[in-house]
C-alpha cells in the first residue's frame, strides 16, 4: 500500500474514530457497515479533508472505473486515428490519381480503395500509380488488392472487407 493510501486510511480511521465516540460507538462497531447518518458525516468528513489537503480520496472501484474509461478512450482513439489516416491515405491516392490519369480513373479507384483497410496496402498502391504507365493497369492493381484482402479478412472469419 502507498505512503498516500496509508496515510488516507488513517486519517479515515481517525475520524471515524471521533465520529464513533461522539455518537457512543466502539472500534467493533465502527468495522461494521456504518449506519446511513454516521456514512454521512463520515462522507462529509472525508470531503473536509480533501479539501483541507487538497488531495481527493480515490476508492479502489472509481479507481478501476477511471482505469476501464481511460483504456476505452484510448481504443476508440486508436481507432479514430487510423480511420483518419486511411481517409486521408487514400484521398492522397485519388487526388494523385486525378493529376496523372484523369477524372474517369479516380472515379472508379474511389470505389475500389474505399474498401481497402490496411495502411500498407494504401501505400503499395501509391508507389504503383507512380510506377504504372496508364490509369487501366494501375486500376488494375488496385482491384488485385481489394481481392487480396477480402481474401485475408475472408480467412480471419470477418464477413465484409469494408469491416
Amino acid at each position: 500500500m502507498s505512503l498516500c493510501k496509508v496515510w488516507m486510511v488513517d486519517i479515515m480511521r481517525e475520524t471515524a474514530d471521533r465520529l464513533a465516540r461522539l455518537r457512543g460507538r466502539t472500534q467493533k462497531e465502527i468495522d461494521d457497515p456504518l449506519p446511513s447518518p454516521l456514512e454521512d458525516d463520515c462522507h462529509r468528513a472525508i470531503q473536509a479533508i480533501e479539501e483541507a489537503e487538497q488531495v481527493r480520496y480515490v476508492t479502489t472501484a472509481e479507481r478501476i472505473g477511471i482505469r476501464k474509461g481511460m483504456e476505452r478512450g484510448m481504443e476508440r482513439g486508436i481507432k479514430r486515428g487510423m480511420e483518419k489516416g486511411l481517409e486521408s491515405e487514400r484521398a492522397l491516392l485519388q487526388r494523385q490519381a486525378r493529376r496523372r490519369f484523369g477524372d474517369a480513373v479516380t472515379e472508379r479507384a474511389a470505389v475500389l480503395l474505399a474498401l481497402i483497410r490496411a495502411p500498407e496496402t494504401l501505400e503499395q498502391l501509391g508507389e504503383a500509380l507512380l510506377d504504372d504507365k496508364d490509369g487501366e493497369l494501375w486500376l488494375t492493381a488496385v482491384q488485385a488488392q481489394v481481392e487480396r484482402a477480402g481474401d485475408r479478412m475472408d480467412a480471419a472469419g470477418d464477413a465484409s472487407p469494408a469491416g
